[in-house]
């Protein structure tokens, strides 16, 4: 994509006139004299598919000569923009940019500005994101007041209760400024929240919440109490894990009675994004923000009886090692159980239930609706 570039050819002789490298996105000015386009030569930022790690050089907004000659900057932003169009009089330009989070590709909203990139005016402020601007008819709009604010946030992704799949957890359509951008179903819900309200002072990272019940995933209580590091913490009555960071992502779980909740970021404002998400986590099908704590964890039977029985051979034989071979187990899977049990018992009485039946009594991930 990089070697992409837009060329004016004069039709009569066949002449050809770049307008220079990793140039895109042309559009000719409503009398011909001038085309609008986006570069995005040595802007020295990207922005990325926030969790696939597709990241693309961001690009701004340059006017030129109908030849292509005497290039102007429009914009010099950290954002990415693209899709520029002229208004019919030729006063405005109308193009997108994610400028409110600059590094991801859904935060897209639309934006009105003069010619000489002053009067910058937000047209759109919501999630998902606004592209493709067009002009319908030959009238130009009257012209926005440069000082007006950005119009009220629009947070449409709603995504509906998944019934008797449950418990599943959310934060809403809008946490504190954050907006949800996506919610996919696959062993539960994956919740992406990457734009942000124009209105907000500040929204944090983008992050993205997987939140299922926790039997679909048997046995994996005691790899997450058993993990190296900290122990777990008590926010707002669930319990709240912080995960080794791996190739540079912020990693937290979050018990709530018989759900699990892993939220998934990166960046200094990772952790903070991340707590304030957990303040915002309320029943999937309940929009209001929520009044009251969570349930607190409760830990699968199933669970409990593996750890009392490594315990017990670990007693028996007087090691853990001893223990592993015994029970044809990897030494460090029996450190982990041995780790959970401590971390659940200092963290007081847990309630307990039963997988088989939490299991029979619900759809099953075989049987999810499609989105």
């Amino acid at each position: 994509d990089d070697d992409s570039h837009l060329e004016v050819v004069d039709l009569a002789t066949g002449k050809r006139r770049s307008l220079g490298a990793q140039t895109y996105s042309g559009s000719w000015s409503a009398d011909g004299a001038s085309i609008i386009h986006v570069s995005s030569e040595d802007s020295g930022d990207q922005f990325c598919q926030e969790f696939d790690d597709d990241c693309f050089d961001s690009g701004n907004v340059f006017i030129a000569n109908s030849d292509g000659s005497g290039r102007q900057q429009v914009t010099d932003t950290k954002a990415n923009e693209d899709s520029p169009i002229w208004s019919p009089d030729g006063e405005r330009i109308v193009f997108t940019s994610n400028s409110v989070m600059p590094r991801a590709e859904a935060a897209t909203e639309l934006y009105s500005v003069r010619s000489d990139g002053s009067c910058l005016v937000a047209l759109t402020n919501g999630a998902p994101g606004s592209f493709s601007p067009a002009w319908v008819g030959t009238e130009s709009a009257p012209s926005p007041s440069c000082d007006q604010p950005p119009p009220p946030v629009l947070a449409e992704v709603q995504p509906g209760p998944l019934e008797p799949f449950q418990p599943i957890y959310w934060a809403g359509s809008n946490a504190d400024g954050l907006l949800l951008t996506s919610a996919a179903i696959s062993f539960g819900y994956d919740f992406v929240y990457e734009d942000c309200d124009l209105n907000a002072i500040s929204c944090g990272a983008a992050t993205m919440v997987f939140s299922f019940p926790l039997c679909f995933w048997a046995g994996l209580t005691p790899s997450l109490y058993g993990e190296t590091g900290g122990g777990p913490e008590i926010r707002r009555g669930a319990t709240v894990l912080r995960n080794r960071n791996a190739d540079g992502y912020n990693g937290l779980t979050m018990l709530a009675g018989r759900s699990m909740s892993w939220l998934l970021n990166k960046g200094d404002s990772g952790k903070a994004t991340q707590q304030m998400l957990i303040d915002n986590m309320r029943l999937l099908g309940r929009a209001a923000r929520p009044g009251k704590d969570l349930p607190p964890a409760q830990i699968p039977k199933q669970d409990l009886r593996k750890l009392k029985k490594v315990e017990r051979t670990v007693k028996r034989l007087g090691s853990v090692r001893a223990a592993a071979k015994a029970l044809g187990k990897k030494k460090r899977n029996l450190q982990k159980t041995l780790r959970f049990g401590r971390r659940i018992r200092a963290l007081g009485p847990i309630r307990s239930f039963n997988c088989r039946q939490d299991v029979e009594s619900s759809a099953g991930p075989s049987r999810l609706p499609t989105p």
